[in-house]
């Protein structure tokens, strides 16, 4: 899975494309997890990772919260 970083089609590799079907970066793979897109993959590691809501929120128990987190977050992807 190598890939040379002068080479700006290796997002279009077929190894990457399993990954993000996109060809688009940023996209990670976690314990077999492919996830992409930069929401979708701050989202994922606040499930994986933080556990004692420390840097998140928990919408079954701090909706408001939560919600108010996800709206910056996708407001901040967007700008």
């Amino acid at each position: 899975m190598a890939f040379s970083e002068g080479d700006p089609n290796w997002v279009k590799a077929p190894w990457f494309l399993e990954i993000n079907p996109n060809g688009r970066i940023p996209a990670i793979t976690h314990n077999g997890n492919h996830v992409f897109e930069t929401s979708a993959i701050i989202e994922y590691l606040a499930q994986v990772f933080d556990k004692e809501r420390k840097l998140s929120f928990d919408p079954a128990t701090h909706l408001k919260e939560w919600a108010e987190q996800q709206s910056w977050t996708y407001f901040a992807v967007r700008a």
